[in-house]
């Protein structure tokens, strides 16, 4: 990160002020710091770091002692003497001590910062006695717990948190990333060790990724749940060839195909998915479902369909419209139980001043999310050709494994912005979906897992998680570094804003499978000649969710079906079977298992692949820079080509293929009209074009004195 000018005019440091930071932090290690002109205390406690000032003051949520300091002295520089945050009143901005990347203000930051952190880190150090694995709280570094309740309540959904732990038989995690850093974090929450860890190395990749997250103000926990699993999706994305589309890619790589508006003229009849056929996605099977449109014109009731990636379902808490529109629903489907329709004067009163709540169950919730509504804009209708008034009706096409439910509780009107009380009630167990599924003959139960609950009001609050521990089945409550154990009545309880459940397991067969299993765990694989192979993710997908699909091994195999090169010890990335159970699998879900696990002999080695880039990069570099002279002359290049060559180059792409010039010309041989320079073909000198050609071949070679496509010799 970009250090900012003010905090660079401090870099040298003299003795005395570093004397001071001393002094500073042995005096915070033995008791809480105090605001030079009032009581408060940390973590609302800023120091001064001007040379020779000793001021300490309370921040900008308080009485903003450091701002009067700031008027006064025109000091702009503050540090937080319990997060390690800097703020330039100056800049108006706040920098962090980790993500400083100046390395004289690492320096300088290690000499005011690094007391204080040896101070917290201290208290995160394993205690003498063992825990149950899970059950371990996370410290508090400057109001986190939104993110604190976030990663307790991710890590309670165990078909992720499994498959994590054991990601070094699937995956190389980068450093520094946050899918690196939350399974740091992952294994000191299950060592049994500790009674609870500091996220700050997590805290510091989310912020690297995302900025909205760099300062130490309070945040969305959903919106920090999506950068999360977002960037753990994208950190797993396994490149496979070939395999069902419905599986793969990330939910940014979809579309939709709906009903146009009216500045558009695309529409369908039938929807489809699609996304990238190049990568598996392990958080897409467990978080991703399908959400279903229809859409129907009033006017002629045609009905144009889409469907599209979700990974969680945002709720909204019914107003007295939607509300009535629900109960009419449930009255005219007998529903075994409605919604309250007409509330009491003495309630509403109470309503309006906040004493009392209305109450709903999490059924009306969602079947206020799949009611017909009639849309408040018109939609071009592909069958009228001109903007009709349409319906809109939502239903679930797939649902997840792990269903991450959002009720919106925050309403922002015109004015100011309010936090919704109303009470709503959710299952612990037997979370029936199903009627909201378009296949209504298919079965959606869920279990809870985990709950994340904001106490407090919209300007101010505090974020809990209540989870399911799946080594003991027991609830706790996790409050920041707090935890202990709660009753179901508890949970059921709380003021729900984030909800995770998981869908049971339904098998063909339930005594077939158990048998099944039963062998595999008993098994002693002894003849090498008489043995299937299946992957370790397929494994994990059968064993943990609830449909794990057809016999797939895309995430190991080749385009030519075989064991890819790069995987250096593929018996690490397979489960042995004796092929009667391979045999008794196929049959059951399909697909096929690997008979060898041999490396495929037709790939490019991994490594020579990467030699071969290097080679023409810098061979190319090293040509390049020979200038074309008006004695010379140009030699033309299809810029597509170019950029798919670029893209091998940099690790991105496989190798272009033939130069493709005979894209810039017609059938009949005569160049296209209006080709631009630089958009659709670029010059090289000769000596480039030669070294291209002899690798790659192609053409045909298009020659000109000047730069013009047009021109010729």
């Amino acid at each position: 990160m970009e250090v900012c000018m003010h905090l660079e005019s401090i870099l040298c440091l003299s003795k005395r002020n570093k004397q001071k930071y001393r002094k500073l932090y042995s005096k915070w290690g033995k008791h809480s710091l105090e605001c030079d002109y009032c009581t408060a205390k940390s973590p609302h406690i800023w120091a001064c770091m001007q040379e020779k000032c000793s001021f300490i003051g309370c921040g900008r949520t308080k009485k903003a002692h450091c701002r009067e300091h700031f008027s006064d002295e025109k000091h702009g520089l503050c540090i937080n003497v319990h997060t390690g945050e800097i703020w330039c009143y100056l800049c108006d901005t706040s920098f962090v001590f980790e993500y400083s990347a100046h390395s004289n203000a690492r320096d300088i930051l290690k000499t005011m910062v690094g007391p204080l952190l040896r101070i917290r880190d201290d208290s995160s150090s394993p205690d003498s006695g063992h825990f149950i694995p899970g059950i371990c709280g996370l410290g508090n570094i400057g109001n986190t717990c939104y993110m604190n309740s976030v990663i307790q309540a991710m890590a309670a959904c165990y078909p992720l948190t499994i498959y994590l732990r054991d990601l070094d038989l699937f995956h190389e995690a980068k450093k520094s990333t946050i899918l690196y850093e939350y399974i740091n974090l992952l294994d000191d929450l299950f060592s049994g060790k500790y009674t609870y860890a500091i996220p700050r190395e997590l805290r510091r990749s989310i912020a690297l990724k995302n900025r909205q997250f760099a300062s130490y103000n309070q945040q969305d926990a959903q919106e920090l749940l999506r950068t999360v699993v977002d960037n753990i999706e994208e950190s797993l994305k396994i490149q496979i060839y070939g395999g069902p589309i419905d599986v793969l890619g990330p939910i940014e790589n979809s579309s939709t195909v709906t009903l146009s508006d009216s500045t558009s003229s695309t529409s369908s009849s039938e929807g489809h998915i699609p996304s990238s056929k190049n990568y598996y996605s392990v958080v897409r099977s467990i978080f991703g479902g399908i959400l279903h449109s229809d859409v129907c014109c009033l006017e002629c009731n045609n009905v144009s369909m889409s469907r599209e990636l979700f990974y969680d379902v945002s709720l909204s808490i019914p107003n007295e419209d939607l509300r009535n529109r629900i109960y009419q629903k449930q009255i005219e489907t007998q529903s075994n139980r409605t919604i309250e329709k007409d509330v009491k004067l003495y309630k509403s009163i109470g309503i309006f001043f906040g004493i009392t709540s209305r109450e709903y169950h999490l059924d009306d919730l969602f079947e206020g999310f799949c009611l017909e509504e009639n849309l408040d804009y018109k939609l071009t209708c592909s069958k009228c050709k001109v903007p009709t008034s349409s319906e809109k009706k939502f239903s679930f096409h797939e649902l997840p494994d792990v269903l991450t439910i959002h009720i919106k509780r925050f309403k922002h009107d015109s004015f100011f912005s309010s936090k919704i009380s109303d009470t709503v009630k959710f299952p612990e167990k037997d979370l029936d979906l199903s009627r909201f599924l378009t296949d209504e003959n298919e079965s959606a139960r869920y279990d809870l897992l985990s709950v994340i609950n904001h106490q407090g009001s919209f300007y101010g609050g505090h974020y809990v998680s209540y989870c399911k521990n799946y080594h003991n089945n027991k609830w706790y409550l996790f409050n920041d570094k707090y935890v202990k154990e709660v009753s179901v009545d508890d949970v059921l309880n709380a003021e729900a804003y984030l909800l995770f459940y998981k869908r049971r397991v339904s098998y063909p067969d339930d005594n077939v499978i158990r048998s099944i299993r039963d062998r595999i765990s008993k098994e002693e694989i002894d003849v090498i000649d008489d043995v299937l192979f299946i992957s370790k993710v397929w494994n994990y997908k059968w064993n943990f969710l609830h449909d794990p699909g057809p016999i797939t091994n895309y995430e190991i195999q080749c385009e030519h079906g075989k064991i890819r090169r790069d995987i250096e010890n593929p018996l690490t990335r397979v489960k042995i079977i004796s092929r009667e159970v391979g045999t008794e699998l196929e049959n059951l879900y399909g697909g096929a298992c690997i008979q060898d696990i041999k490396q495929c002999n037709e790939c490019v080695d991994p490594r020579e692949l990467g030699e071969r880039r290097n080679r023409e990069k810098l061979g190319v570099t090293k040509i390049d820079r020979i200038e074309v002279t008006k004695d010379d002359s140009w030699y033309i290049l299809d810029t597509r080509w170019i950029n798919q060559w670029r893209d091998f180059i940099t690790n991105n792409g496989d190798p272009p293929g033939e130069i493709s010039n005979h894209r810039l010309f017609l059938k009949n041989g005569n160049l296209k009209k209006n080709l631009k320079k630089n958009i659709h073909y670029r010059g090289v000198n000769k000596l480039v074009w030669k070294y291209l050609v002899e690798i790659y071949g192609g053409g045909p070679e298009i020659v000109r004195k000047e730069l013009n496509i047009y021109r010729n010799l």
